[in-house]
């Protein structure tokens, strides 16, 4: 494509670059607005690539509006890398980009933006794949690169170093010894003892002596002396019942239970004379009948005259007195029921006095209850004493067994995070840079770089191509000639076009009419098998006498292309 400036050969290279990518970079180190790619004084702009195979891209773009696939369909469509169709689009991107871009734009064109099923066989061949282990770092590696992954296990395995640490710190140290009244007692010794005998057992046995100890002071305590406080007390009460003479007791006691048996005797007869009256009252009231027919006619069915009745008021009255008779023989009491009581009093504090009297013991009998129970009280703290003894080396024992047992579990945790960091160690080692990542990008960017090679010497190019990394003969590629890094450009675009699937690369400012600078570019892109369209500024419509076989020309003018004259080769086939 040959032109003026602003004639509009860049508009051709952005809208292919747009309907593959949706994306307008003609300068990546400018950020354009989409709007400002449609031509002034339209309403929108349309755009169609047809490919081999009858695949078709289209897109439109208005001020309001875009309408077509989404790049990475488009990618999928074309069975192609999308990171890779934009390199090939335009170079620019490569060429700007820092060290590290460039290697991941070029290990993603070589096929190193692996899945997860390929990233697990490059595991397993390694013999690396452990599940729990190594599956988040796979998924790592297949989302986010080989550097992410190496990141994140790096990552994991200082953490699980910091766990381990960290619950290693945490574990207290067991006391071996423990103080049990006043001595000290290796634990070990303890537990032996226990597994023998349990403590609780022990503790028993002693609570059973206790109880012994408690059943023989209980009987001792049954047997007391006379309580001469209460004596005199009872003594003081008996003087106050001085005048009654208990000689009466017996005789009342007699008297007062034949009064009992006559009162019962009368209250009887009264009770049954008043039921046989009332009976008889009732049954006189309900069989009465009246001698008078009822003149009232509403009250003919009156069998007699209700207006006559006799008088009970006499047999009702008499009902009454016989339940007043009731009620006063209930009321009546024994006539010396209070001296009676007064006796009876008297003679309880008489035989509480002689019990008391009878439990008096001799002195010697005294010294041996007293002798007993000090025995009984000194055994039975010695018993208490060896009781707290048994409880104190149990309550050590229980101490010991769950210190050990949660030592041995965090014991156990840190061993397990100190086997993951072994694992995440391996893993760090493995995915090192010059480890699996190189063993993987050597072997996929081989096709790569022998392309690259022969692509830089058909270009007249002294650089070399390291690892994702592009320098010349150990110089930075920018202190290269104008001339040379145009060729270096189209030999990046040319890279990405043949290994991302998209067969086609743009440049800009390359002039493939010039001899000096395109025949040596002609005759590379006739061997290369890749298609391009390359665009060029030119004040001058040129006269191109021939071009070879497969290469055509057009002048850029006003929007509008329109090819150059060609001349036809010998055999006379016309260029396309």
């Amino acid at each position: 494509l040959l032109g003026g400036n602003g004639e509009g050969k860049t508009s051709i290279l952005d809208a292919i670059r747009y309907v593959l990518t949706e994306t307008v970079y003609s300068n990546i180190q400018k950020k354009q607005d989409l709007k400002t790619a449609i031509h002034e004084g339209t309403k929108g702009a349309k755009i169609s690539l047809l490919f081999e195979g009858k695949k078709e891209v289209k897109r439109t773009l208005s001020p309001t509006s875009r309408t077509g696939l989404s790049p990475y369909q488009v990618a999928a469509q074309l069975n192609a890398d999308l990171e890779s169709i934009k390199v090939a689009l335009n170079s620019d991107i490569w060429w700007y980009a820092p060290d590290k871009e460039k290697k991941r734009l070029l290990q993603s064109l070589c096929g190193l933006d692996m899945d997860f099923v390929e990233v697990k066989k490059e595991f397993e061949s390694e013999g690396l794949w452990q599940e729990k282990i190594a599956s988040p770092v796979v998924q790592e590696i297949a989302l986010n690169g080989w550097e992410a992954g190496y990141q994140l296990v790096y990552r994991l395995r200082r953490e699980a170093g910091q766990r381990s640490k960290a619950i290693k710190s945490s574990i207290l140290r067991i006391q071996d010894t423990v103080k049990i009244a006043g001595k000290e007692w290796p634990i070990k010794k303890l537990v032996e003892a226990d597994e023998k005998v349990p403590y609780q057992a022990k503790i028993d046995g002693v609570d059973a002596q206790l109880r012994k100890i408690a059943r023989e002071q209980g009987r001792l305590a049954a047997l007391r002396d006379i309580d001469e406080e209460k004596k005199k007390k009872l003594q003081a009460r008996l003087k106050m019942e001085k005048t009654l003479d208990l000689t009466k007791l017996p005789s009342l006691e007699k008297e007062k239970a034949q009064w009992e048996e006559k009162h019962k005797e009368t209250l009887a007869q009264y009770k049954s004379l008043l039921k046989d009256t009332a009976e008889q009252v009732a049954k006189n009231k309900r069989e009465w009948r009246s001698p008078l027919i009822c003149p009232i006619p509403d009250k003919s069915h009156v069998e007699r005259c209700p207006a006559y009745c006799p008088d009970w008021s006499d047999q009702d009255a008499e009902v009454e007195q016989l339940e007043e008779k009731v009620k006063e023989e209930e009321g009546k009491r024994y006539p010396n029921e209070l001296l009676l009581q007064e006796l009876r009093k008297k003679k309880q504090i008489e035989d509480e006095i002689k019990k008391l009297e009878s439990q008096a013991m001799s002195s010697e009998q005294r010294a041996e209850v007293k002798k007993k129970k000090d025995d009984l009280a000194k055994k039975e703290q010695e018993y208490i004493k060896i009781k707290d003894t048994y409880a104190l080396a149990k309550l050590a024992v229980s101490n010991w067994n769950q210190a050990t047992a949660i030592k041995a579990k965090a014991e156990k945790k840190a061993q397990a995070e100190e086997d993951r960091r072994a694992d995440y160690d391996r893993l760090v080692k493995a995915l090192a840079p010059d480890a699996l990542p190189s063993k993987v990008l050597k072997r996929k960017m081989g096709p790569v770089k022998d392309f690259s090679k022969k692509v830089m010497e058909r270009l007249n190019l002294e650089l070399s191509f390291d690892d994702g990394i592009i320098s010349a003969s150990g110089r930075p590629i920018w202190s290269l000639s104008g001339s040379e890094q145009n060729r270096a450009r189209m030999a990046i675009a040319a890279l990405f076009a043949k290994f991302s699937g998209l067969g086609f690369f743009l440049m800009d400012e390359i002039n493939l009419s010039v001899k000096e600078a395109g025949g040596l570019v002609q005759r590379w892109l006739m061997d290369s098998g890749l298609q391009a369209i390359v665009a060029a500024s030119s004040n001058i419509k040129p006269k191109i006498k021939q071009l070879p076989e497969g290469v055509a020309a057009y002048w850029i003018e006003g929007g509008k292309a329109e090819p150059l004259h060609l001349k036809k080769e010998k055999n006379n086939e016309t260029n396309k």
